[in-house]
Protein backbone atom coordinates (compact mmCIF):
# COMPACT_ATOMS: atom_id res chain seq x y z
CA UNK A 1 0.00 0.00 0.00
CA UNK A 2 2.74 2.40 0.90
CA UNK A 3 4.55 1.55 -2.31
CA UNK A 4 1.53 2.56 -4.41
CA UNK A 5 1.14 5.82 -2.53
CA UNK A 6 4.79 6.71 -3.10
CA UNK A 7 4.50 5.66 -6.76
CA UNK A 8 1.43 7.85 -7.30
CA UNK A 9 3.07 10.77 -5.50
CA UNK A 10 6.29 10.46 -7.52
CA UNK A 11 4.31 10.08 -10.76
CA UNK A 12 2.22 13.17 -9.98
CA UNK A 13 5.32 15.21 -9.15
CA UNK A 14 6.99 13.97 -12.37
CA UNK A 15 3.99 15.01 -14.46
CA UNK A 16 3.86 18.37 -12.70
CA UNK A 17 7.60 18.95 -13.31
CA UNK A 18 7.18 17.92 -16.95
CA UNK A 19 4.37 20.46 -17.41
CA UNK A 20 6.39 23.20 -15.71
CA UNK A 21 9.45 22.33 -17.80
CA UNK A 22 7.39 22.51 -20.99
CA UNK A 23 5.96 25.91 -20.00
CA UNK A 24 9.42 27.19 -19.01
CA UNK A 25 10.99 26.08 -22.30
CA UNK A 26 8.15 27.64 -24.31
CA UNK A 27 8.43 30.94 -22.41
CA UNK A 28 12.22 30.98 -22.74
CA UNK A 29 11.99 30.37 -26.48
CA UNK A 30 9.45 33.18 -26.81
CA UNK A 31 11.60 35.54 -24.73
CA UNK A 32 14.70 34.77 -26.82
CA UNK A 33 12.76 35.40 -30.00
CA UNK A 34 11.63 38.77 -28.66
CA UNK A 35 15.12 39.90 -27.70
CA UNK A 36 17.14 38.40 -30.59
CA UNK A 37 17.55 41.85 -32.28
CA UNK A 38 18.05 43.92 -29.14
CA UNK A 39 21.87 44.08 -29.13
CA UNK A 40 22.24 42.56 -25.65
CA UNK A 41 20.05 45.08 -23.90
CA UNK A 42 18.35 44.17 -20.68
CA UNK A 43 14.60 43.78 -20.40
CA UNK A 44 14.14 47.24 -18.86
CA UNK A 45 15.85 48.94 -21.83
CA UNK A 46 13.83 46.88 -24.31
CA UNK A 47 10.55 47.81 -22.63
CA UNK A 48 11.60 51.48 -22.46
CA UNK A 49 12.31 51.45 -26.20
CA UNK A 50 8.97 49.82 -26.93
CA UNK A 51 7.16 52.37 -24.77
CA UNK A 52 9.01 55.30 -26.39
CA UNK A 53 8.21 54.01 -29.88
CA UNK A 54 4.58 53.46 -28.94
CA UNK A 55 4.29 57.03 -27.65
CA UNK A 56 5.94 58.42 -30.80
CA UNK A 57 3.65 56.38 -33.05
CA UNK A 58 0.62 57.47 -31.06
CA UNK A 59 1.56 61.14 -31.58
CA UNK A 60 2.14 60.56 -35.30
CA UNK A 61 -1.22 58.80 -35.68
CA UNK A 62 -2.98 61.68 -33.95
CA UNK A 63 -1.17 64.21 -36.15
CA UNK A 64 -1.96 62.23 -39.32
CA UNK A 65 -5.61 61.91 -38.31
CA UNK A 66 -5.85 65.69 -37.96
CA UNK A 67 -4.13 66.16 -41.33
CA UNK A 68 -6.52 63.72 -43.00
CA UNK A 69 -9.53 65.48 -41.47
CA UNK A 70 -8.23 68.84 -42.74
CA UNK A 71 -7.64 67.43 -46.22
CA UNK A 72 -11.09 65.83 -46.33
CA UNK A 73 -12.65 69.14 -45.30
CA UNK A 74 -10.66 71.15 -47.85
CA UNK A 75 -11.36 68.78 -50.73
CA UNK A 76 -15.08 69.44 -50.43
CA UNK A 77 -14.32 72.75 -52.17
CA UNK A 78 -12.09 71.38 -54.95
CA UNK A 79 -13.24 70.57 -58.45
CA UNK A 80 -14.87 67.15 -58.21
CA UNK A 81 -17.80 67.02 -60.60
CA UNK A 82 -17.76 67.67 -64.33
CA UNK A 83 -20.74 67.60 -66.66
CA UNK A 84 -20.80 67.79 -70.44
CA UNK A 85 -23.75 67.90 -72.85
CA UNK A 86 -23.83 68.51 -76.60
CA UNK A 87 -27.00 69.90 -78.17
CA UNK A 88 -28.38 71.74 -81.22
CA UNK A 89 -30.14 75.00 -80.25
CA UNK A 90 -30.64 76.32 -83.79
CA UNK A 91 -32.54 74.86 -86.72
CA UNK A 92 -30.18 76.29 -89.36
CA UNK A 93 -27.08 74.35 -88.26
CA UNK A 94 -26.47 70.67 -88.61
CA UNK A 95 -25.26 68.44 -85.79
CA UNK A 96 -24.80 69.04 -82.12
CA UNK A 97 -22.11 71.72 -82.39
CA UNK A 98 -23.16 73.60 -79.24
CA UNK A 99 -22.44 72.28 -75.77
CA UNK A 100 -22.70 73.03 -72.07
CA UNK A 101 -19.92 72.28 -69.62
CA UNK A 102 -20.12 72.45 -65.84
CA UNK A 103 -17.42 72.32 -63.16
CA UNK A 104 -18.66 71.82 -59.59
CA UNK A 105 -17.25 71.05 -56.17
CA UNK A 106 -18.77 68.54 -53.76
CA UNK A 107 -21.17 71.21 -52.43
CA UNK A 108 -22.63 71.75 -55.94
CA UNK A 109 -20.92 75.14 -56.25
CA UNK A 110 -19.01 76.14 -59.35
CA UNK A 111 -19.57 77.37 -62.87
CA UNK A 112 -21.43 76.31 -66.01
CA UNK A 113 -20.26 77.34 -69.48
CA UNK A 114 -22.52 77.31 -72.51
CA UNK A 115 -21.05 77.46 -76.00
CA UNK A 116 -23.69 78.28 -78.63
CA UNK A 117 -22.43 77.64 -82.15
CA UNK A 118 -24.27 79.11 -85.14
CA UNK A 119 -23.23 79.42 -88.78
CA UNK A 120 -21.56 82.79 -88.24
CA UNK A 121 -20.51 82.94 -84.60
CA UNK A 122 -19.91 81.09 -81.43
CA UNK A 123 -21.14 82.67 -78.22
CA UNK A 124 -19.87 81.73 -74.79
CA UNK A 125 -21.89 82.22 -71.62
CA UNK A 126 -20.74 81.55 -68.08
CA UNK A 127 -23.00 81.36 -65.04
CA UNK A 128 -22.14 80.92 -61.41
CA UNK A 129 -23.70 77.88 -59.77
CA UNK A 130 -24.47 77.84 -56.05
CA UNK A 131 -25.93 74.67 -54.54
CA UNK A 132 -26.87 73.43 -58.01
CA UNK A 133 -28.75 76.61 -58.99
CA UNK A 134 -27.97 80.00 -60.52
CA UNK A 135 -29.22 82.99 -58.53
CA UNK A 136 -28.56 85.77 -61.04
CA UNK A 137 -29.35 84.19 -64.39
CA UNK A 138 -31.95 81.57 -65.26
CA UNK A 139 -30.53 78.24 -66.38
CA UNK A 140 -31.50 76.76 -69.72
CA UNK A 141 -32.76 73.20 -69.98
CA UNK A 142 -29.35 72.06 -71.29
CA UNK A 143 -27.51 73.81 -68.45
CA UNK A 144 -29.75 72.15 -65.87
CA UNK A 145 -29.09 68.78 -67.54
CA UNK A 146 -25.34 69.28 -67.49
CA UNK A 147 -25.43 70.30 -63.82
CA UNK A 148 -27.52 67.22 -62.99
CA UNK A 149 -25.09 64.97 -64.88
CA UNK A 150 -22.15 66.57 -63.05
CA UNK A 151 -23.80 66.05 -59.66
CA UNK A 152 -24.32 62.38 -60.43
CA UNK A 153 -20.71 61.89 -61.59
CA UNK A 154 -17.46 61.83 -59.64
CA UNK A 155 -13.85 62.18 -60.70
Amino acid sequence: MQFWLIFILVSGVSVWLSVLTFIFIKQTKHYRQLIKNTKNQNLQDILDNIYTNQQRLSREIKKNSLNIATIEHDTQYHLQKIGFNRFNPFNDTGGDQSFALSFLDNKKNGIVFTFLHSRDTTRVYAKQVIKGKSDKFPLSKEEEQVIDSAVSSTL
